[in-house]
């Protein structure tokens, strides 16, 4: 039996070692739609990762989806004197947000956090997120626990690729979406784009269903807030009327919300025009943006 326990444990050991070799392969061999598992390209979100770590001291610091770091534009709070970071990243859910504030909160000192919530986020296994975060990020137990926690191949393989491909060579730029052409980076991690106007587009009615381990993390998310001591605000951006009226439950998510905490929704907050300040369904164009952060200014923090 003992016997038995080691080959077996040999076997495991050798599959593994392959397994880590074939990635590699896989990924230089092949181009991402032949190898839909691996996926080593996604945001812009390895220059954001890089100036946090310069942070400390902020007055405001913003965790959320592209939501985030496309509508909350630094260059207006950097105006009006404020010390601010974006901090969101693509597709951001609770998940990946507890990840960010376990490696960032104690650092950056913020005095307060506004978080971004999106309904349609916090129904989503955040699997594009955490593999944003793997690829141009540290990997450390915090990463290993999402794959743990996700049980997702993508993410796995991801991981796996990232993890080795540090050790045993120099840690490169994985996050290769070209800035500059379309999008362009800013001081304090927002990212605009190059002005463009949405085409309206029908969607089916749905109700949304919020799963019970995604509030959870949510609600440990809060209370590392509560327990440094630092204040926060949950924001909902806008989004497009079309889309924001084919969610049969907005009204159960924002009394959700506001059993949280202090809770703003300004899809009911502020007007905009579908065809005027958004460039999809459900993200700001510049026009947007800049309304929106002016009421946000206005009703949040002159308050």
């Amino acid at each position: 039996m003992k016997k038995f326990f080691e080959d077996l444990l040999k076997l495991t050991v050798i599959v593994f070692l392959f397994y880590c070799i074939g990635l590699f392969v896989f990924n230089s061999l092949f181009s991402q739609r032949s190898r839909p598992n691996l996926i080593t390209k996604l945001g812009h979100n390895n220059v954001r990762l890089q100036e946090v770590k310069q942070c400390n001291d902020l007055d405001i610091l913003f965790f959320g989806s592209s939501h985030a770091y496309r509508g909350f534009d630094t260059r207006k709070f950097i105006e009006k004197g404020y010390r601010v970071f974006n901090l969101g990243s693509s597709a951001q859910t609770p998940l990946q947000t507890d990840v960010l504030m376990d490696r960032y909160l104690n650092s950056t000192n913020p005095k307060l956090v506004i978080i971004e919530v999106y309904p349609m986020l916090i129904i989503d296994e955040g699997v594009e997120s955490s593999i944003d975060l793997i690829n141009n990020d540290l990997n450390d137990f915090n990463s290993f626990e999402l794959v743990l926690k996700q049980k997702n191949i993508k993410v796995l393989n991801s991981f796996l690729y990232r993890s080795l491909h540090d050790l045993l060579f120099s840690k490169i730029d994985l996050d290769t979406l070209p800035l500059g052409k379309e999008y362009h980076y800013h001081e304090g991690g927002y990212i605009s784009r190059d002005l463009s106007y949405y085409k309206y587009e029908r969607f089916d009615n749905e109700t949304l269903n919020f799963p019970e381990d995604q509030l959870k993390v949510f609600d440990r998310v809060l209370e590392k807030l509560n327990q440094s001591e630092i204040n926060y605000i949950l924001v909902q951006a806008p989004i497009t009327n079309a889309k924001y009226n084919s969610i049969l439950n907005n009204a159960y998510f924002d009394s959700l919300m506001q059993t949280k905490g202090k809770y703003y929704n300004f899809n009911e907050l502020v007007k905009l025009d579908d065809s005027l300040h958004f460039y999809d369904y459900h993200h700001l164009n510049q026009n947007g943006v800049d309304v929106f952060n002016k009421k946000f200014i206005d009703l949040v923090l002159n308050e």
